[in-house]
């Protein structure tokens, strides 16, 4: 037997009323807490496996396979990137491997380090990224004698 869409509207609305109700809110809640506490690790790849979804339409298996393309280093300053997983589970770390997208088209580029990727964006622009590379490249010559 289908419900008609009246009925199912109606059941939907029982059901969002029900769960705001603080009693239910706060069982609920000590559930997930309890939950968390005894589950970290799977916690944890829930939570990374929905992020990269929902931010980069990316499955875990592509963020491995981009980390990895240069053999778990970064491709920009070439040190060893902390790779997330079951194991290793990375806190605001500048070694941290993380997913470089392009904002203005929404496009992944690749998995960089925390680093590099902040300073990406810090230099957001190409002017910017040549005007510091000619600001460094000056003070060199002038400092080392050196370009």
């Amino acid at each position: 037997m289908r419900k008609s869409a009246a009925a199912f509207a109606k059941q939907k609305k029982y059901q969002q009323e029900y769960n705001r109700r603080p009693e239910v809110k706060k069982r609920r809640n000590k559930y997930l807490r309890a939950w968390c506490k005894r589950n970290p690790e799977m916690r944890f790849m829930r939570y990374f496996r929905h992020r990269l979804k929902k931010r980069y339409g990316m499955t875990p298996e592509q963020f491995y396979e981009l980390a990895n393309a240069f053999d778990g280093k970064c491709f920009i300053c070439q040190r060893e990137m902390i790779i997330p997983n079951k194991v290793t589970r990375p806190v605001r770390h500048g070694r941290c491997a993380v997913v470089d997208h392009d904002h203005k088209i929404n496009e992944v580029r690749g998995v960089i380090c925390n680093n590099c990727n902040r300073a990406i964006g810090f230099l957001s622009d190409s002017g910017m990224l040549h005007r510091a590379k000619v600001y460094i490249d000056c003070f060199n010559k002038v400092y080392y004698g050196t370009s």
